[in-house]
């Protein structure tokens, strides 16, 4: 501009003829000074970090032929072009680039400098610098040589140089790659190198050491619990880790510094590696298979596709095909974590539990790695961001992962738990349930004098058959003895009714348990299809007297005969047998027949009394067990705050105003602002009971007066109005609460007068 403005004024002028000759010779030697000025990076004392990507300028070698002599030559000046991003990339070419760098130092010392290529992954460099009488000293690096022979032994390649004092010098650059052009050039003091260089690895060896860490925890993980999915996610890892550190230039420059041909395949192995591990990865962890079988199939493809990438990767060096490859493996790559992204939002619709962090790791890991890729391509300058987005995105990735892998472990614990306490239900169910069976055929054989098979039997020797009773015996023992096997004591009740139904092949069965000084109904089975409904409350309190045994017969009528009746003639279809306990009653069994069978005999009452007084120990222990569980359970027990007793005063009127209705527990809870669980804890220890034995307390209670009030309603109404849904489920629970079926309950209250 000075120079522009010098010849301006001189032309608007009148100069003499000499004067403006000089004057024009100043302003040629301004321009050429300013041109000069414009590609020239000046070093001095208090140089640190300058990138100079746009102070450069580049000449294309398309065929690779050109030596420094031709590029000194006057023929190619105009095909040098001057750079005007901060790291120019050209992405994937054949070409050969040549990079003009002019370096001045205008002080009176000389000024030590490096000279970086931030780019690892160059095959070969050759940096030509000026020495005096006009010759170059070569300096040859780059990833086809062994790492030792660097002039540096950093990851990236980096050039000590020395601007004399007032020289100026222009360096040349030749760059021949399979990989991507790209020219992240910076100049550093010694210095200040250092300090950046020493930053960095403390970076990377973090990133290197958490990499390693996931992948050696995620082993030990794997052989721990024997689920592919912790292999496969290792193995994902560790693809991963090694793909960054090969394009970090850490894998040739700690694993394999004197195989630089191995070295160079690195790069598109590591990462089909990956996408391979992660494709795997994904098909397992979201449970494709199950949840997205279209999915599962588009996955299940690009593994295909890789292992044919992978396979071609060992081919590159005997056929060179590394940019091919290389570019469809990174661009397969990104329909991975397309796929893997989509999947995240199909499952996330679908309101899958693990798809919802799995769709923010797959779009952070894609941003980073498109970042990264489009950089590479050379269509984005490289910075900050673009050149450490794989890291960042990958280490998000791995962060993330590892959360939802927790997740899911803590997913399955619960899973494996619920599976667990399932076994050991079932567990508990079949052990009930061959105690019952041993002991009922051990009684009836005893009795009977029958055996199960005859056939059997016949070829069985005397020592056979005394090692067979004496292993039912002994599993009959053990079974007894087992305080844990009865975890529910109504269930073990049903079924025990169920197994004295039939051996004495009745069509009723009540058992009564004692509870609180009062025989309380806990199980029973009716069978019979006639009208007849409910048990003799007077048969069971005449067996619980102590006297043993009682018989009866209900006559046409539906009224009760007992034994000693002379009506009866020994027609006995009714037989109450008591439970007996350290000389006290604690339990009565009722059973009864329909007309059409035959009438219970001695016989019978003798095999429910052998049976009951053989589970008997099961009914202790099974008490036993409780009280030493309701102990332990005493030490923690809840204690009631005032706040949350008032919620629980809150949930009684709000039951007392509504047991119509339906009243779900989750519903009830969810209004007072408690959880479910502490509020069904709580309600226990204020009241005493359940919130559905609560409900329909008070249910029973108004069927109860509806029933002495409305003698002509019809029952099933009733049940409806209190609330229930079904009849059978009115009439269990009546019979529960009032010891009576609705029925008879009606009858006993009626009025007179109606």
């Amino acid at each position: 501009m000075l120079a522009r403005i010098v010849y301006v004024s001189m032309t608007m002028t009148e100069i003499p003829v000499k004067r403006k000759q000089s004057v024009f010779a100043l302003a040629l030697i301004l321009l050429l000074s300013a041109t000069a000025y414009a590609s020239t990076v000046r070093v001095d004392d208090g140089l640190a970090e300058r990138p100079i990507g746009q102070s450069v300028e580049f000449l294309e070698d398309e065929k690779g032929t050109l030596s420094i002599e031709n590029i000194l030559g006057r023929n190619l000046k105009s095909r040098w072009v001057a750079s005007n991003d901060t790291s120019p990339g050209f992405g994937f070419t054949e070409s050969v680039f040549w990079v003009r760098l002019t370096v001045s130092n205008d002080t009176g010392n000389d000024i030590p400098f490096f000279f970086e290529h931030g780019y690892p992954l160059v095959d070969y460099l050759e940096l030509y610098v000026p020495q005096k009488k006009g010759t170059y000293q070569v300096i040859k690096t780059g990833d086809r040589y062994v790492f030792s022979e660097r002039p540096v032994e950093y990851r990236n390649f980096v050039f000590p140089l020395v601007c004399e004092a007032r020289t100026t010098k222009t360096l040349y650059l030749r760059q021949k790659t399979s990989s991507a052009m790209n020219f992240p050039l910076t100049l550093w003091s010694p210095a200040e190198f250092r300090k950046m260089s020493a930053n960095q690895d403390r970076l990377l060896m973090f990133y290197y050491g958490m990499m390693a860490i996931m992948v050696v925890n995620y082993i030990f993980i794997y052989l721990l619990i024997r689920h592919l999915i912790y292999l496969n996610f290792s193995l994902f890892i560790l693809s991963i880790f090694l793909f960054i550190m090969t394009q970090m230039g850490g894998t040739f420059q700690f694993l394999m510094p004197n195989n630089p041909e191995l070295a160079s395949i690195c790069p598109p192995f590591f990462l089909c590696m990956a996408n391979l591990f992660g494709n795997r990865s994904i098909a397992i962890f979201m449970q494709l298979k199950k949840n997205a079988p279209i999915f599962k199939r588009a996955v299940d493809v690009l593994a295909v596709v890789f292992l044919v990438a992978l396979a071609s990767v060992i081919t590159i060096p005997l056929f060179g095909q590394y940019k091919i490859i290389m570019t469809a493996t990174s661009y397969l790559s990104v329909v991975t974590i397309l796929l893997a992204f989509s999947i995240g939002l199909y499952l996330t619709a679908r309101k899958q539990r693990s798809a919802y962090i799995f769709t923010l790791i797959s779009l952070g890991f894609l941003c980073g790695s498109v970042l990264y890729l489009l950089k590479t391509f050379g269509f984005l300058p490289g910075n900050f961001l673009t050149t450490w987005s794989i890291v960042i995105g990958s280490a998000t990735l791995l962060v993330f992962l590892s959360i939802a892998m927790v997740d899911r472990i803590n997913t399955m614990r619960k899973g494996l738990k619920i599976v667990s306490q399932n076994l050991e239900k079932q567990v508990k169910a079949r052990s009930i349930e061959l105690l019952l069976t041993e002991t009922a055929a051990k009684i009836i054989e005893e009795i009977e004098g029958t055996k199960r098979d005859k056939g059997v039997d016949k070829i069985q020797s005397e020592s056979i058959k005394d090692l067979i009773n004496y292993q039912r015996n002994l599993t009959i023992t053990k079974l007894s003895q087992d305080m844990r096997i009865v975890s529910n004591m109504d269930e073990f009740l049903a079924k025990a009714a169920s197994k004295i139904l039939e051996i004495v092949n009745a069509g009723k069965i009540y058992i009564f348990m004692e509870n609180d000084g009062a025989l309380e109904m806990r199980s029973y089975i009716d069978t019979l299809d006639d009208d007849s409904q409910g048990y003799s409350a007077v048969i069971v309190d005449d067996a619980c007297k102590g006297e043993g045994a009682v018989f009866a017969l209900i006559d046409g009528d539906g009224r009760v005969v007992l034994d000693g009746d002379k009506r009866v003639d020994n027609n006995r279809s009714v037989m109450a047998v008591p439970m007996v306990s350290a000389g006290s009653i604690i339990g009565a069994c009722y059973c009864e027949r329909g007309p059409s069978q035959i009438p219970f005999s001695d016989k019978d009452i003798r095999m429910v009394s052998a049976f009951l007084e053989s589970i008997l120990p099961v009914f202790e222990n099974a008490l036993s067990y409780r009280e030493k569980m309701l102990s332990v359970d005493d030490k923690y027990k809840y204690s009631i705050t005032s706040q949350t007793e008032e919620k629980i005063k809150q949930a009684l009127a709000y039951i007392e105003m509504n047991y119509t209705s339906d009243i779900s527990r989750e519903n009830l809870a969810a209004s007072l602002d408690i959880s479910p669980n502490h509020l069904g804890k709580f309600f226990k220890v204020h009241t005493g009971k359940k919130i559905n034995e609560y409900i329909n307390e008070l249910r029973i209670s108004d069927a109860a007066r509806m029933l002495r009030e409305q003698s002509d309603e019809n029952i099933i109404n009733i049940a409806f109005s209190v609330g229930f849904e079904s009849l059978s489920t009115f009439n269990r629970a009546f019979l529960k609460v009032m010891g009576v079926t609705p029925t008879e309950y009606k009858e006993k209250n009626r009025s007179p007068l109606s």
